[in-house]
Parts: structure tokens; C-alpha cells; sequence
């Protein structure tokens, strides 16, 4: 079962903190590495959240150097070395095998996320896909991989979504385009049940649903794009997004203000929520009276 406290991230809080500690200090990665007698490319991976497992006797070593000792701050000390320690758990996704590093770290974060805006030019939102056309999407996507290893990330994709229906569900804000109502992913009787699913949750109170119909032209943004939002305002927002080439993240405040502009931009064009459920019950009914023949019809609205 999902969890709100997840050890991803205490690491991300760790990485950002010693990274400010270093330069506070007006040191460079070669000097800090040096003074507290680590490679500077274990420096290097700590800052830029590139570890599994945070050693505790090299995160004390770094403090030492900061000035964060038990003498001068001790507090502040005790924080970071528990964050260390937190970050060494293991997240309940961590029992799932063949997950991509990349991947694991977004489930970590999203885990723990209080607010998720995505938008999905082609799909549907993993967090409100069924399991059917979860299948039929990875099994396109990854042909090489075995039926074991789609099983494992379909399940995991349904575990993730008990943070739609646990205790303080996470907030969903997703902008979809009508191809993803019109792609015919995994055969006209999964994608009636997708569409049906998709009304039902939309419904939530606090899952909101808009439709970037046809007419509304090019889109005004590059996608797709998940930004994360956190209760506690030390956690910083975070941009993820999926690409071909690998998983990418946007951090800094300049480039996660971007995308939140290209957010503003999707609203502006979106249809409205209403108008949205409206669009997909009268397709789900269209496709499970046509058997699939609707595939090229006129578009949706």
C-alpha cells in the first residue's frame, strides 16, 4: 500500500540541503569532496539525487566540514542525518522487479505529492487507466518484454492508485487531448471499460478532468508533463517527463515556472469539466453501440 512518508522524498530534501550547505560554505564539489575525503563524484551523486542508499558515515563527514557539527548545530544536524536515514528505507514499490530507476523515483515522489497537474497528449493518465489498458499500452510500448515483467509494472501501476481512494488522496488536475478518447488502445471493449472508468473518477471530488478537443488547434505545450506539488513547503516543486530518449526532471524554480505557464496555457483552451464528462460518457456509448466501427468517426465535440 502507498504511503505518504516516502523515503524518495527525504533523499530529494537531503540532496537539495547539502547542496545549499556546500555552497553556503562557498566551496566547490572538488573542495568539499576533498576536505571530508570522498570522491567527488559520491559528492557529486548525493547533490544531484543519483543514490539508492545514503552512507550515514559520509553524510556526517560532509556536515563536519559545513560547520553543521553536534557542537554548533546540533539540531540542525540531527534533521539531516535522519533524513539520511529515512532515505534508506525501502518504498513499497521497491517490491516490484524491472522498474527503471527514473521510474522508481517518480513513483517515490508522486507517493508522498499532495497535488499532481499532468498532461497527456496521446493517453490516458496512468494514475486513471484500468489495468486492461494499462496491459495493452506497456505491451505496445516494450514488445520485448516478457509477459512476467508487464504483469509486474501493470501491478504496480494499480498500486499507485490507492492514493485515489486511501485516507488525504492526492489532488488530480489532468488535461487529456481527444486522441487519447479516440485511440482504440487494446481493442474497442477495453477502451469502453477505460472510458467508463475515467467518467466515474472524474466525478471525484478531488480529481478535475479537462478535454483539449480537435478544434482547439495546436497545442499550446510540449508534452507530456507531470508537475508535483508538496504539503511541506521545504520540498520544492518538481517537473517530470517521459521521453523516448530517457526520464527527464525539472527542478529549478525558472523551468518549473515554464511549464506552469504552458499549464495556464492548457486551461485556457481546455474544454470545461461538464463539457468533458459529456464528451466521454457519449463516446464510451458510441464505441459499445458501434463495436469499434466509431474508430474514424467526426470528431468528439
Amino acid at each position: 500500500m502507498a504511503t505518504r512518508h516516502s523515503p524518495t522524498v527525504r533523499l530529494r530534501r537531503l540532496s537539495l540541503e547539502l547542496r545549499r550547505l556546500r555552497e553556503q560554505a562557498e566551496l566547490t564539489l572538488t573542495e568539499a569532496a576533498r576536505a571530508a575525503e570522498l570522491p567527488q563524484s559520491t559528492l557529486s551523486r548525493a547533490e544531484t539525487r543519483q543514490w539508492r542508499q545514503p552512507n550515514l558515515a559520509h553524510i556526517a563527514r560532509l556536515l563536519d566540514v559545513y560547520g553543521v557539527s553536534e557542537k554548533d548545530q546540533p539540531e540542525k544536524r540531527v534533521e539531516l542525518l535522519k533524513l539520511a536515514s529515512e532515505g534508506r528505507r525501502r518504498g513499497w514499490w521497491a517490491n516490484y522487479g524491472g522498474v527503471s530507476q527514473e521510474y522508481s523515483t517518480y513513483v517515490g515522489l508522486e507517493a508522498e505529492a499532495t497535488v499532481l497537474r499532468n498532461f497527456e497528449p496521446t493517453i490516458i493518465p496512468g494514475l486513471l487507466q484500468t489495468a486492461s489498458y494499462a496491459r495493452a499500452l506497456i505491451s505496445a510500448r516494450a514488445p520485448h518484454l516478457p509477459p512476467e515483467a508487464i504483469d509486474e509494472l501493470v501491478s504496480l501501476r494499480v498500486e499507485r492508485q490507492h492514493r485515489l481512494f486511501g485516507e488525504d488522496p492526492i489532488q488530480i488536475w489532468a488535461i487529456i487531448c481527444e486522441t487519447s478518447l479516440r485511440s482504440l488502445v487494446g481493442g474497442t471493449a477495453v477502451m469502453v471499460e477505460q472510458l467508463i472508468r475515467l467518467h466515474t473518477v472524474a466525478q471525484l471530488p478531488y480529481v478535475k478532468l479537462q478535454l483539449l478537443p480537435f478544434r482547439a488547434g495546436a497545442v499550446p505545450a510540449q508534452g507530456p508533463f507531470a508537475i508535483l506539488t508538496f504539503a511541506d513547503p521545504v520540498d520544492p516543486e518538481a517537473v517530470y517527463l517521459e521521453t523516448p530518449g530517457g526520464d527527464l526532471w525539472v527542478e529549478d524554480a525558472e523551468g518549473v515556472a515554464r511549464f506552469l505557464g504552458s499549464w495556464e496555457r492548457l486551461i485556457s483552451v481546455a474544454m470545461p469539466v461538464p463539457d468533458t464528462l459529456t464528451v466521454i460518457a457519449a463516446r464510451a456509448k458510441y464505441l459499445d453501440a458501434k463495436g469499434g466501427r466509431g474508430a474514424n468517426d467526426d470528431q468528439l465535440a
